[in-house]
């Protein structure tokens, strides 16, 4: 029992960067802190922690012995639930990976009223559009948009989104309407940056594809910024539809190609697979599900190649 309260003792000092705000958090002097965290050390044969008057983080060894840390933690927790016959609470330390754009328009809000409904949980979200490894980075859950290729994630279904092609009415009537995905070679476009394939837009056409070399004019890795620089002319932009309703709705951008706009992509939240799941991670995917449930990530629909 002495080796778990030290092992959760670290976490929280991993976890706030500091032994003194761990120590106010666990309701113990920084003495005691340092003191069982020394003592794990001492016990491991290996540094954990790399301490400064000002900073904490973890070493090679201690990135590797905090993620095993958590996960025993949890299976702890949950025996202890499954066997004293009480429901686990959520609890602890949730930490969040998600899309930029779609976390700061969707996201944000759901976390808020979820926080309030879970009071002794703790919710760390990473807005961030590049792909990260749950494991190897310590995420509890992640949400993605679009193909899932880690078959040792679990894939909760949020919704649904598509992803078009836009430009500003300024632009189309200097330019003119492309009426084919290829038509796309002789015009500006705004790239997306971390885009799987920069430079190549694909397209749906029945059961085929049609794979369309673009030269950007502008690159960008921010959706509402490629948003924002087609509204003002810049070019033709390939988005998701929900970044672009308040600009179609205000006139601001046009859809074009709109039988050539993608197939439903999920909107999904991932997390690891594993017998026990915490119960902060259950509850946050049940309450992301119901919350989303009756959302709208804009129309699917798609309409005939004429």
């Amino acid at each position: 029992m002495d080796r778990l309260t030290a092992m959760r003792t670290f976490c929280r000092v991993a976890e706030l960067e500091s032994f003194s705000r761990a120590a106010r958090q666990l309701d113990l002097s920084p003495a005691v802190v340092t003191r069982q965290v020394a003592a794990l050390e001492s016990e491991l044969g290996v540094r954990l922690l790399d301490r400064s008057t000002r900073h904490v983080e973890l070493t090679d060894a201690g990135e590797q012995y905090y993620a095993s840390s958590l996960e025993l933690l949890d299976r702890f927790d949950e025996l202890q639930a499954r066997t004293t016959g009480h429901a686990e609470k959520p609890r602890g330390l949730l930490r969040i990976s998600a899309p930029l754009d779609f976390g700061i328009v969707y996201l944000r809000s759901a976390i808020r009223t979820f926080l309030s409904r879970e009071p002794e949980v703790q919710v760390e979200v990473h807005f961030d559009d590049r792909l990260v490894d749950l494991l190897d980075e310590n995420f509890d859950v992640a949400v993605r948009i679009g193909e899932l290729g880690d078959s040792s994630l679990v894939a909760r279904k949020l919704g649904e989104a598509c992803i078009a092609c836009y430009a500003s009415p300024e632009y189309l009537a200097m330019h003119g309407e492309p009426k084919h995905p290829t038509d796309l070679e002789n015009h500006q476009v705004l790239e997306y940056a971390l885009a799987p394939k920069p430079g190549k837009w694909r397209f749906p056409d029945g059961d085929q594809s049609i794979d369309v070399n673009v030269n950007w004019r502008l690159s960008a890795n921010n959706g509402r910024a490629l948003a924002s620089a087609a509204c003002e002319g810049l070019g033709v932009v390939q988005l998701p539809e929900f970044l672009v309703i308040d600009h179609l709705e205000q006139g601001r951008l046009m859809e074009i190609l709109r039988p050539y706009r993608s197939a439903p992509l999920a909107i999904s939240l991932l997390y690891l697979q594993r017998r026990y799941n915490p119960a902060k991670i259950r509850a946050f995917s049940d309450f992301l599900h119901q919350h989303f449930s009756s959302q709208q990530f804009g129309s699917c629909e798609q309409a005939e190649v004429a």
